[in-house]
């Protein structure tokens, strides 16, 4: 995660939602050209990684004796 946006609920993710913003020279920019930027997404759309499937995954929650715990529904893993 790159930023928050809690009054929009918004969030900046690294590597996702890639904008391409179009600049102009200007005396702090001095190269003009084509920058690649990312964009933010709703909060809602942002999913933990799983490193077993190397993907996002959906989140269940089970009771183990007297712990909840998360489980990650695509491979089973208990997330930490």
């Amino acid at each position: 995660m790159i930023e928050a946006i809690p009054s929009k609920e918004r969030l900046v993710v690294e590597g996702v939602n890639i904008q391409t913003k179009h600049k102009k020279q200007s005396a702090n920019l001095q190269q003009a050209g084509i920058m690649h930027m990312p964009g933010p997404i709703h909060v809602s759309n942002v999913m933990l990684y799983d490193s077993k499937t190397k993907s996002g995954t959906r989140v269940r929650f089970e009771e183990r004796g007297t712990k909840k715990v998360r489980i990650a529904v695509k491979s089973g893993n208990v997330i930490e």
